[in-house]
């Protein structure tokens, strides 16, 4: 159990320090950007405001339904059930391993919608602080021109499922 729990550690310093380093990356810059202008559209989308540069400005680059905190918590998920499971053969270590991706990652989704079910529980607010605070590596303040952008594209989004 305490060597999963450490490779589960070290599995998520990988990834912090990855994201840490391409943040430093010159031309992540500007993507980052534009990951925080789309999550600046959405949280007005979401609070029903009319979209425009002017109202969505006022909204956070922050999201906690971020693909950045989806792939925390399924860090942390299976840390935990990696650390449950039995020692044995690296083969069967392995075939678990596989065999449990997509299991981690539905619990790890359905985490996520039951954070924005009870998103304004303090106990919910605390459980996805970590993940937010991670967006600070994964996002940037935008342009106005980027979150323009990304307006047309929640836009485009809403049409195409008024379609369906």
């Amino acid at each position: 159990m305490l060597f999963n729990i450490v490779e589960g550690i070290v599995r998520l310093s990988f990834l912090l320090a990855y994201l840490a380093a391409v943040s430093l990356v010159g031309d992540f810059k500007r993507i980052f950007q534009y990951h925080g202008a789309e999550h600046t559209a959405i949280n007005a989308y979401e609070s029903g405001v009319e979209l425009n540069v002017e109202n969505a400005i006022k909204y956070s680059r922050f999201h906690a339904r971020c693909g950045t905190s989806f792939l925390l918590v399924v860090t942390l998920i299976s840390i935990l059930f990696f650390s449950i499971m039995p020692s044995s053969t690296y083969l069967v270590r392995l075939a678990y391993r596989v065999l449990l991706i997509p299991v981690i990652s539905a619990v790890s989704y359905e985490l996520l919608k039951l954070s924005d079910r009870y998103r304004d529980s303090p106990i919910m607010k605390i459980l996805v602080a970590p993940g937010l605070a991670l967006q600070h590596l994964t996002t940037r303040k935008p342009d106005d021109e980027m979150i323009e952008v990304a307006i047309k594209a929640v836009k485009e989004v809403e049409r195409l499922q008024k379609g369906m």
